[in-house]
């Protein structure tokens, strides 16, 4: 008898011991409903600091792309007055020629000047879109500026 009393301890402790092992469990992975609520708000916070710290990236990005075309514009403005003035010495007839070719440069520069004081911040994505385009197309106006002024030396 009294190795079936020693059975049924054990079996209890082992029981006991497994429900204990199960309590202390529940407790410590799952939190209280305050601690849920606290780590929410630090979830909360992080997630805003990222959003402000890429907003501000975002920003930063974008003024140095306007830096950077604004100089390329002006870069593009003083290509075409020098020609102008190389071509004021040439035959009338080619004048009229270079003349109506520098105003169609002129027109597609200050297209972009245009372009990009016009656009408003509308989000990191319209962004990434709009610099694309703008780079596309501003290298094919500085393609067409090489070109001309090149062949027209």
């Amino acid at each position: 008898m009294a190795k079936s009393i020693l059975t049924i301890n054990m079996k209890n402790q082992k029981l006991l011991l497994g429900g204990l092992i199960l309590v202390a469990g529940t407790f410590a992975f799952c939190n209280s409903p305050e601690q849920k609520v606290a780590n929410k708000q630090e979830d909360l916070l992080e997630a805003n600091q990222e959003l402000e710290d890429s907003n501000v990236a975002y920003l930063e990005e974008m003024a140095a792309f306007r830096k950077d075309k604004e100089e390329k514009i002006a870069e593009n403005e003083r290509s075409i007055e020098d020609f102008k003035a190389r071509i004021a010495a040439q035959k009338k007839d080619a004048k009229s020629d270079y003349n109506q070719k520098i105003a169609e440069l002129e027109s597609k520069n200050s297209d972009f000047k245009k372009r990009l004081y016009d656009y408003k911040e509308s989000g990191k994505e319209k962004w990434d879109e709009f610099s694309i385009q703008f780079n596309k197309d501003m290298d094919e106006l500085n393609k067409s500026l090489n070109d001309f002024f090149t062949n027209n030396k």
